[in-house]
């Protein structure tokens, strides 16, 4: 039944693709995206897939010879596919709206995310278990991964359309295989024959992978560098030599690439330019936001696209490389969870205005008749008495409450409730917390005892009965003293 299904969606993918139509999105501006699809549900729940639901995970892209684009459906387990000329700006656009076909069952235990196209294959990288080849002959294979012998775990795929030669990363490594799904032998060594590497003992934990059509760049290899935080090049010409060049991020608004694990990149077969996703949020943050850097062919900052994504473990990234009118456009992804979206951008949209991370405000607050202070896991000192925090916008914050030496502590309350000392929330907006100390109460004095001075009075009353005493003393001296002197002379103390 799968075989049938995916024969019927190999048979929707021979449709020929429209002229491309003007839209009003292509009165924006040339930053500007020309849409952005968040395909959804007319009347059913979102937990289902398109056309009736909506996109959750969409963490890998790609457009095939015909213009249409490709997106994978990870926690649906499904690629779908659709049509690029649809008017996807237009009033009640749904899941159904462009809606050509949908390869399903990638994996029953994972999902795909990173995909290829060359000839008739479609090539879907199930998350870091496998690469998949689906064939329009209805054909499925397994090139590389948990399924077969080697026991590898890619993270991305990508195709010389010119040769058909397959490029899988295996994060120490690119290993090689022909259009026919075989290994391709590397034969330096005709002794000593073996599987093709690229990358081996430079690339230490890959993650994505493009292949450059492009004529000054032709034929080389990007691989983001999650270890290095570095783009690392390699020449599929030369395979045993190391990267040609590396592309570092010091020309980003950051100064650096801030974390490229899970991350994507793809190139432009007629401008060269590079086009890189990075996760701006790697820690803490339940939804974090990335950028989609774009690059010169020599490595050189060009700017970013307009908009922040929601990292999708990781983000879709494609550029329609097609003969089509839709040729440049570059397709991204966004949202880890339901409703997720697909941002298409013109050739030329980079942009060099500064993007500032949604940031959210977190105010502590110690309240009640004990002290104590509140420690945030994204907090440079610990908070007593009030302050406030300027957070990133979905950031998961663990607070720590330290009661002071004498005092207890009873408690949360506000975005964070509980009576134990730590306490995770996330700031979505403007949230307070308050964390409850109290001092102990004094202690009731024993049934025919009397009860003790307090502490703080003891000493202050003993020192005053002694100057009383003084007092009285010297009164009874000058007494007998003016009694005995003669004709009313004091008589020396």
């Amino acid at each position: 039944m799968k075989v049938r299904f995916k024969r019927a969606w190999l048979a929707v993918a021979l449709i020929a693709a429209a002229s491309l139509g003007v839209t009003a999105a292509n009165a924006q501006a040339a930053t500007d995206p020309l849409f952005v699809f968040v395909p959804k549900p007319s009347s059913s729940p979102p937990f289902f897939p398109p056309p009736v639901g909506s996109l959750e995970g969409p963490c890998g892209m790609a457009v095939d010879p015909l213009g249409r684009f490709y997106v994978s459906d990870y926690y649906h387990d499904a690629v779908d596919i659709y049509d690029q000329n649809a008017d996807y700006t237009a009033k009640g656009v749904n899941g159904a709206t462009g809606f050509l076909g949908q390869v399903p069952g990638i994996d029953a235990i994972d999902g795909p995310c990173g995909l290829s196209i060359a000839g008739e294959s479609l090539y879907a990288n199930d998350y870091h278990r496998a690469v998949i080849r689906y064939q329009l002959s209805g054909t499925v294979s397994t090139i590389t991964g948990a399924t077969t012998p080697e026991e590898t775990h890619p993270t991305g795929v990508t195709t010389d359309t010119a040769t058909g030669n397959v490029y899988v990363d295996q994060r120490t490594h690119v290993s090689v295989y022909d259009e026919s799904g075989a290994a391709v032998i590397d034969e330096t060594d005709p002794l000593d024959p073996k599987p093709l590497q690229i990358g081996g003992g430079s690339l230490q934990d890959g993650y994505g992978i493009a292949f450059s059509q492009f004529p000054g760049t032709a034929g080389r290899l990007y691989l983001p560098d999650a270890a290095t935080n570095t783009v690392k090049v390699y020449d599929t010409a030369t395979p045993a030599a190391g990267p040609v060049q590396e592309i570092d991020g010091t020309e980003t608004p950051n100064g650096k690439f801030v974390s490229l694990r899970d991350a994507s990149v793809a190139v432009d077969r007629l401008t060269g330019e590079i086009y890189l996703i990075d996760n701006l949020q790697p820690k803490y943050a339940e939804q974090p936001q990335a950028i989609a850097y774009v690059f010169h062919p020599d490595g050189s900052y060009e700017g970013h696209l307009k908009f922040l994504v929601t990292w999708s473990m990781p983000v879709g990234l494609a550029v329609d490389n097609s003969e089509t009118p839709s040729q440049g456009r570059v397709y991204v992804t966004s949202g880890n969870s339901s409703f997720g979206a697909i941002y298409a951008y013109g050739p030329g949209a980079a942009t060099t205005a500064p993007i500032k991370l949604p940031t959210a405000t977190l105010a502590l607050a110690s309240v009640g008749s004990g002290e104590g202070t509140i420690q945030s896991s994204l907090g440079e000192s610990a908070c007593s008495g009030s302050c406030e925090e300027e957070l990133p916008a979905g950031a998961s914050v663990t607070l720590t409450a330290d009661p002071a030496p004498g005092s207890d502590f009873e408690g949360f309350s506000g975005a964070c409730e509980g009576a134990a000392p730590e306490c995770t929330v996330r700031i979505e907006d403007a949230a307070s917390v308050r964390a409850a100390f109290s001092a102990p109460a004094p202690q009731a004095p024993q049934p025919g005892t009397a009860a003790p001075p307090p502490a703080a009075t003891t000493g202050g009353a003993v020192a005053s009965a002694k100057r009383h005493k003084a007092q009285r003393h010297h009164r009874r001296h000058h007494r007998k003293a003016h009694r005995h002197s003669p004709h009313g002379v004091k008589a020396p103390r």
